[in-house]
C-alpha cells in the first residue's frame, strides 16, 4: 500500500499553505517517493491530506480552513500532472 505519511513532515511545517517555491519543492521531494507506487492514487492522497490536517489542526498554523483546501486541491492537481507527465511512456 502507498505510504502517504511521507507527506506529513510537509504538512507539518509552517506556512506551507503560502506554497513558497521551497516548500513547492519540499512537496515534490515527498512526491518522489510514493509516486511510482503501484498503488498510489492521487484521490488517496487527497483525502489522507486532508484527513492528516483534521487530525493535527493543533499542529499545524491554519490561515483559513478554505485556503488549506485550495491549496490541497492544487497540491493534487500538480500530483495528477506529474503522474500523466510519468507515465506517458506507458501510453
Amino acid at each position: 500500500m502507498a505510504d502517504y505519511t511521507v507527506f506529513n513532515k510537509f504538512l507539518l511545517s509552517a506556512n506551507w499553505s503560502l506554497f513558497h517555491p521551497l516548500d513547492k519543492q519540499r512537496f515534490h521531494k515527498a512526491l518522489s517517493k510514493v509516486i511510482n507506487e503501484d498503488d498510489f492514487c492521487v484521490l488517496h492522497m487527497e483525502e489522507y491530506m486532508l484527513s492528516f490536517l483534521k487530525e493535527n489542526k493543533d499542529q499545524i498554523r491554519l490561515y483559513s480552513i478554505e485556503m488549506i483546501i485550495n491549496r490541497i486541491n492544487y497540491l493534487t492537481d500538480e500530483a495528477r500532472k506529474i503522474e500523466a507527465y510519468l507515465k506517458r511512456d506507458n501510453w
